[in-house]
Parts: structure tokens; C-alpha cells; sequence
């Protein structure tokens, strides 16, 4: 190593993701029953439930609970009057809406027997999906454990409520613009997604403590796009900028193009127009490169061919091949 400074641009966009800022509104949450921003978030991906009613939920949790989450779910306080909406001029002239309660019983054949008539459930709007997820969340929450962050990960990682929240947003991230449906965008997703959710996984196990954990996370979220050093960063998070000096690597036959991905649907042609997109990142200078051996820990040194790219921007002769 020499020291040389540097910085993941792509790492902000990796705590701002759906799947890790709900993981860790999660987790903020287990940590401080009273975050009310952490609630309305995670209550905001409930099936089939829009802000207002997510907003009606949440208000009715801290009137159940007396502000604290975990009361509310264990121990709601069945006297406490909750969804209930005066009916009053609004500075349009028009009145609030009111509805009537519905029977908090209606979907208990569906969800957890510990959730069973939960007055949460009054509200008319929830529907059955939706009564599904919370009671989802409502094993996550109160099964979670709290000795380590890592374990806490995984409990939420592995949870129906995450495992359902994860089915929606991968197939919202597999539509093409026109709303069809695109396997390889679809793995391209899972990929991502897995990548992400490993990562987090890795950077739990540095810590015993969830407070430590969440602060670190905090930091590094804020750290990520500060100070100065060398821009370390995926072909996809470069779109749109452009540096002076820019250093391509992995230039390899099976990296780059990457023919896993070639086989899954996307072709010569995706990774074709990636390396178009990581060569014109470049204003000043452009360092491309390969290695012809991989050193690998515990196994022989493995072999590699020069990408078929640079081959065809004839930085390379066929006979070198």
C-alpha cells in the first residue's frame, strides 16, 4: 500500500438505496422506539397503505404506546382514542374527511396469532396485503434480537416483511420505461441488491454495540462524498460525471466484458456500451488496463486474455492475442 487517498462516490448512493436505508430505519428503530422519522419511513413500504394512511398509523402507534413503538405493538392501551378525525372548515372551505372504524378482528385468519385484533387494524383503509405486512413487521420487531448488529441484520435481512419489501422492489427495478418486464434487468437487480445487502452484512460484524453500528453508518454515509482523494467508483455510478484523469482496470476476458452477465440476456452489446460509457468518463487522460495473471490466496496464479475491447479500438494487434 502507498497510502494514497481516496473515496467511493458510489458509497452515499449505497446508504440512500431503498433496501439499505430501510434496513437501517429498521434497526434506528429497534434502537430508539421513540424515532418518529424511522417509523414513517419503514410504515411508508407498507403494502397498499399511502402516506396519509401511513400517517394515520403512526399517530395512532404513539397515542397506543404513549409514544414508544414497542408498547404499542406489546402492550397498546386499548382506551387510548385513536383515528379519530373531527370534522372541521379547512381554509378551502371543504371539511375533513371522517370514516367509521372497521372490526380490528376482520383479518385475523390471515396474520399472527399475536397480532390478533391488534386496534391498529381499525383503520378502514388498510387492507389485506396491508394487514399482512404489518403483521410482518410485527415479528420482525418484537423477535428482533439486539445483542449484536450483525444478528440484527440478518433477523431483518431473513424476515417475511424485508423478503416482501425485497419481491416489490425488484420487480419495480426490472420494468423497462415502457413497463414491460426484463429478465436481465431483473438479475441485474438481484445482483445489486445482494451486493448491497452483503456489504451491510460485513459492515455490521465490526461492531458489538447498535449505537456504535448506526452512528458508523451515519459517518459514512456523510464521510462518503468529503474530502479529496482518488474517485474509486463502478461504471454505473460514473454516468453523468467525468474527471480529467480517469484509469480503467480489469480490462480481462470474463471481467470485462463480463460474460456472466453476457449469458443472462444482456449480450456483447451491454457490455459493449458500458465500456463506451467508462472510456468517454474521461476529459484529459485515460489509463487502461489488464493483468495477464490474477494472484489468488492458497491456489495457482490464474491466466487471463486482454478484453475483446481492446482489440476492436485496435489499442491491441490480433496477434497478440
Amino acid at each position: 500500500s502507498h497510502n494514497v487517498p481516496s473515496k467511493r462516490k458510489g458509497s452515499a448512493s449505497f446508504f440512500e438505496s431503498k433496501e439499505v436505508a430501510l434496513a437501517l430505519d429498521i434497526c434506528t428503530l429497534i434502537f430508539n422506539p421513540k424515532d418518529i422519522m424511522a417509523a414513517i419511513h419503514i410504515l411508508s413500504y407498507i403494502s397498499d397503505i399511502g402516506s396519509n394512511t401511513a400517517k394515520d398509523i403512526h399517530e395512532a402507534l404513539m397515542l397506543l404506546g404513549n409514544g414508544d413503538l414497542k408498547s404499542a405493538l406489546l402492550q397498546p392501551n386499548k382506551e387510548a382514542k385513536i383515528y379519530t378525525k373531527e370534522k372541521e372548515i379547512t381554509s378551502m372551505g371543504l371539511f375533513e374527511e371522517i370514516f367509521a372504524l372497521e372490526n380490528s378482528s376482520r383479518f385475523n385468519s390471515v396474520i399472527d396469532k399475536a397480532f390478533h385484533s391488534h386496534p391498529v387494524l381499525m383503520h378502514p383503509k388498510i387492507s389485506l396485503n396491508g394487514a399482512k405486512t404489518l403483521s410482518d413487521f410485527f415479528i420482525l420487531y418484537t423477535k428482533a434480537p439486539t445483542h449484536s448488529p450483525s444478528a440484527l441484520i440478518q433477523h431483518i435481512l431473513e424476515s417475511a416483511f424485508f423478503q416482501t419489501f425485497k419481491t416489490r422492489l425488484l420487480k419495480e427495478r426490472s420494468k423497462n420505461k415502457d413497463g414491460s418486464y426484463n429478465e436481465f434487468k431483473k438479475l441485474q437487480a438481484q445482483k445489486r441488491f445482494n451486493e448491497k445487502m452483503d456489504l451491510l452484512s460485513s459492515l455490521a460484524k465490526n461492531y458489538q454495540n447498535l449505537g456504535r453500528f448506526l452512528n458508523g453508518t451515519l459517518i459514512g454515509s456523510s464521510e462518503a462524498t468529503q474530502g479529496c482523494g482518488v474517485n474509486l467508483l463502478s461504471v454505473h455510478a460514473s454516468k453523468g460525471l467525468e474527471f480529467k484523469d480517469v484509469y480503467i482496470i480489469d480490462l480481462m476476458e470474463g471481467r470485462f466484458p463480463n460474460h456472466k452477465l453476457m449469458n443472462t440476456g444482456g449480450g456483447i452489446e451491454e457490455e459493449r456500451r458500458l465500456f463506451y460509457v467508462a472510456i468517454t468518463r474521461a476529459k484529459g487522460n485515460l489509463w487502461l488496463s489488464y493483468a495477464k495473471n490474477e494472484l489468488r490466496e492458497n491456489a495457482k496464479p490464474k491466466g487471463h486474455k486482454p478484453s475483446v475491447f481492446l482489440y476492436e479500438a485496435g489499442l491491441l494487434k490480433p496477434d497478440s492475442k
